[in-house]
């Protein structure tokens, strides 16, 4: 965001970001409106998906996590209450 004007991105190519391929337990990692990235999970790790939720208060950005369709087991530890 610091390099970006202020503006979050809304997809990998503005984050200049590029998925480097699957591995055991990560399918997909997307970045998408407002900065919101989705990470889809492999079978080996719960075969679902969450985001991680930005939130940009006084030039800081807070982490936020929501399962969509992963069981909380699966999510990253510092997630496993997100609802």
């Amino acid at each position: 965001m610091i390099t970006n004007g202020g503006v979050p991105p809304n997809s990998n190519e503005a984050a200049g970001y590029q998925f480097p391929g699957p591995t055991d337990n990560v399918q997909d990692v997307a970045i998408g409106a407002t900065g919101m990235i989705t990470v889809t999970t492999t079978k080996n790790a719960g075969n679902g998906t969450f985001v991680m939720v930005p939130t940009y208060q006084n030039g800081q950005i807070t982490w936020g996590c929501h399962r969509l369709s992963l069981q909380a087991r699966y999510m990253p530890e510092n997630c496993r209450s997100a609802k």
